[in-house]
């Protein structure tokens, strides 16, 4: 017992003692830490990466970005990436289709540790039949006009009946 208590108590001033940057690069490049933005509706997103060195929480100037976002092997769609602040980037994609898109991100840059990662988004939206997202849908618009349509020759109809009738 007194033999498990003091590994742990070891384990612990081990822990206690590492640098902060012994879990990161080993060659002393900037680690970076990423949090990620998604707006946009329909087949049209804007992405924003704010980066970040893991170790300071500042910006890392060299770091650069590229955005690919892929949807199962049929298309692929490549957003040009602009710095729009210092730790801030941000990317626009049009997808040509709806879909459940990968985006696939890749940073780099002289003294950047390369980190890769991805993402899901769901795209809801409009071409070649597909159906719009945020708003009502085309067919309920064309289906409501129609009924209207309808409504308005039907009731003219009964009402010109209904005068024929009395004048007889």
């Amino acid at each position: 017992m007194r033999g498990a208590r003091l590994a742990i108590l070891g384990a612990v001033c081990l822990f206690s003692f590492a640098s902060p940057a012994a879990g990161h690069d080993p060659l002393g490049r900037a680690q970076p830490s990423v949090a990620t933005t998604l707006k946009g509706s329909g087949l049209s997103r804007t992405i924003g990466f704010r980066v970040r060195d893991s170790d300071s929480g500042n910006p890392i100037p060299e770091a650069t970005l590229s955005v690919l976002a892929e949807d199962g092997g049929e298309s692929s769609v490549m957003g040009e990436v602009t710095r729009v602040q210092p730790e801030l980037f941000r990317v626009k994609l049009d997808f040509p289709r709806a879909g459940n898109w990968s985006v696939h991100v890749d940073i780099a840059g002289k003294r950047v540790a390369p980190t890769s990662f991805s993402f899901d988004v769901p795209v809801v939206g409009g071409a070649e039949g597909d159906r719009s997202s945020g708003g009502l849908d085309v067919w309920v618009l064309v289906a409501v006009a129609l009924a209207s349509l309808v409504g308005v020759v039907l009731g003219t109809v009964l009402i010109e009946r209904r005068r024929r009738r009395r004048r007889a």
